[in-house]
């Protein structure tokens, strides 16, 4: 989607030798996620992540419905 529109995609992905402990990411990170969620996401996480797995990819079910209805902008950025 993004790449239909026109944007420029970057893969970024965090190098500390923290980035897979849920207890340091709990004490770590500023929202408030429990470190219970944090350990779900990360069995949710693929690896490793690859250019291929990401543009087969599709919207999870959950993603708002909202974002279908909303008119189209004819502006387009690039990075």
């Amino acid at each position: 989607m993004a790449l239909e529109r026109g944007y420029r995609v970057d893969f970024c992905e965090p190098d500390t030798s923290w980035k897979f402990d849920p207890l340091e990411l709990e004490r770590r990170n500023k929202h408030g996620v429990p470190q219970e969620k944090i350990a779900q996401m990360l069995d949710r996480f693929s690896f490793p992540i690859s250019v291929d797995i990401v543009m087969s990819s599709q919207e999870p079910p959950h993603v708002n419905q909202r974002h279908r209805t909303e008119p189209q902008t004819t502006r387009k950025y690039q990075h």
